[in-house]
């Protein structure tokens, strides 16, 4: 995969390459997927001894395999310490994923008046609250034995408890309909940087990946 990307640099890739390129990515993230597995499955017996708790002792078991990057180089000045490292990375993925400062493009106003439209009626039956039935079946539909969120509770639970936690689920749930629910206590993500080469020392040598995490920690609590 890093000769591929030496060769991006100097020409285009073909078609193979591409497909390739992929291949070995995707390739890369299942090795990491099953790694994060391994190491959950090592750290199990003291997490059993220490609590069943999102503690910094298990953070640190499950974590000791990850490198920590201590410095990079910006042109010929060197960043180091966390706080500018990570407002180095930030500035670097804003500007490369984030929004242009302006654009030239506008839309005419009357451009969808004659675009099919749903009825109120319909508008009102997508709009209307959860059910219990929807959120039960949506939930069971969840595979288990997948990896817990930062709470530690798996899919298993919310499965065989439902009858003693539906309460609280539906109340979420309605939350959210309402507007009334902090979303960033539920969801977020784990970004992890990847080097591209050995030693890399530039932040356009890392890949980057983001890891969604679903986490129950904004459950109303009874």
């Amino acid at each position: 995969m890093h000769d591929l990307e030496i060769e991006e640099e100097i020409s285009s890739l073909s078609y193979n390459q591409h497909v390739l390129r992929s291949n070995l990515r995707s390739d890369l993230l299942h090795i990491l997927e099953k790694e994060e597995l391994y190491w959950f499955k090592r750290s199990h017996e003291n997490w059993l001894h220490k609590g069943d708790n999102n503690t910094d002792y298990f953070h640190r078991i499950a974590n000791v395999r990850r490198s920590t990057i201590f410095s990079l180089t910006d042109g010929d000045q060197e960043i180091v310490g966390t706080p500018q490292l990570l407002e180095h990375a930030t500035s670097y993925y804003k500007s490369l994923f984030g929004p242009a400062s302006s654009s030239t493009i506008s839309l005419n106003s009357g451009l969808w008046d004659d675009a099919p439209k749903i009825s109120l009626e319909d508008n009102d039956f997508l709009c209307r609250p959860f059910s219990e039935d929807e959120i039960k079946y949506a939930l069971f539909q969840m595979e288990h034995s997948k990896a817990a969120g930062p709470d530690a509770i798996p899919i298993e639970f919310f499965q065989i408890c439902w009858e003693i936690i539906k309460a609280d689920i539906m109340e979420m749930f309605d939350d959210f309909h309402k507007e009334k629910l902090d979303v960033s206590r539920l969801n977020y993500g784990i970004i992890i940087l990847l080097s591209k080469i050995s030693e890399a020392s530039r932040i356009s040598n890392l890949d980057l990946y983001v890891s969604l995490i679903v986490s129950t920690s904004g459950l109303p609590r009874s």
